[in-house]
């Protein structure tokens, strides 16, 4: 394939994700997943939350490695549609199936930000 070619297909469909994204933020009803290959620090989770509210009531999940007390799997509300859910690890290698994070726990962290989003709307 020709690389103009390419370049306008990958343009378009950039273009494309940018107004579906837009268009699912501004509908207020998905919860937004964002996992970082680092810890944000404090600022960085507020302007993140403030960008995605910006556009209407959504929700953020954010995956960080575990803080003290938290376990693999809790999720807990850091503010007004700011939730942040924590695994033991955000990286991994590529075929090391001990360095993944287990999808258990993946499954812990998504039941429990959707009872959280459930409660909060009752």
């Amino acid at each position: 394939m020709a690389a103009e070619k390419l370049l306008d297909q990958w343009c378009g469909r950039l273009a494309f994700l940018r107004r579906k994204l837009i268009s699912d933020l501004e509908l207020g009803t998905k919860m937004f997943l964002y996992r970082p290959g680092v810890i944000l620090n404090e600022s960085q989770i507020t302007r993140l939350g403030a960008a995605v509210r910006s556009y209407g009531d959504n929700n953020v999940l954010l995956i960080q490695t575990q803080e003290a007390g938290s376990a693999n799997g809790t999720v807990k509300w850091l503010s007004p549609g700011m939730m942040v859910g924590y695994l033991d690890r955000l990286n991994w290698e590529p075929g090391r199936a001990s360095y993944q994070p287990s999808y258990a726990h993946w499954a812990r962290i998504c039941a429990n930000a959707l009872a959280l989003c459930t409660e909060a709307k009752e």
